[in-house]
């Protein structure tokens, strides 16, 4: 059963299942074997955030690309990291607000950030990018069909078209622009462009 509200997984019980399962349900299974991987090339091994096993997965049509593993998300913080909409931050509860308004199934998206791994300011570095373009493709080439992706936030936006994540995409998936979810409310008007963005990604891909 699913949580009806946001930052779920301040429950270190449901944390640790989830955590369990990300491990072996089938449709991320080969997804955090790639998680794995990377953690390992980048020097610390099973403590990249893994894919929460509620999203799709590899059967996911639509990607929610967002910029790399912080808040609660942040190796940092200690063993048990998920990209989640149920992580005890307030990006994830932005998103788990909104999928929850406009009825947006999560078995529908998988999250991927764009540098899979922490980085060293606040915003990727082109170093980074270029590993994180590197990652983007595998993660992408276990995906059974994906349609659309999600670019969230201006410096990932900048990072996507500066590397040319572009053309690692089939000639059938829309690549939708949309406003970070961190501090949102902050901004005038970028709920509304976020909650835009999101139908765009998703109810307008859905007969696709």
């Amino acid at each position: 059963m699913l949580p009806t509200s946001p930052r779920a997984l301040r429950d270190p019980e449901l944390r640790r299942r989830r955590v369990d399962e990300a491990k072996t349900v089938e449709s991320v299974l080969e997804l955090n074997r790639l998680v794995w991987r990377i953690s390992r090339r980048e020097r610390c091994e099973d403590r990249l955030p893994y894919l929460d096993p509620t999203y799709g997965g590899v059967n996911a049509d639509v990607i929610v690309l967002l910029k790399a593993p912080q808040a609660d998300a942040d190796p940092r913080r200690g063993e048990g990291r998920l990209i989640s909409l149920d992580n005890d931050d307030d990006v994830a509860a932005v998103l788990f607000d909104l999928f929850a308004e406009l009825g947006i199934d999560r078995s529908r998206c998988v999250g991927w950030n764009i540098c899979p791994y922490p980085t060293v300011g606040f915003d990727p570095n082109s170093d980074e990018l270029s590993r994180g373009r590197g990652d983007f493709d595998a993660f992408l080439r276990l995906l059974t069909r994906p349609k659309a992706i999600l670019v969230l936030g201006s410096a990932v936006r900048r990072g996507w078209l500066d590397h040319s994540f572009d053309e690692l995409l089939g000639s059938e998936m829309r690549v939708v622009f949309g406003p970070s979810p961190y501090g949102i409310d902050r901004r005038r008007g970028a709920r509304a462009s976020l909650r835009e963005s999101l139908l765009d990604a998703f109810e307008r891909n859905a007969d696709r």
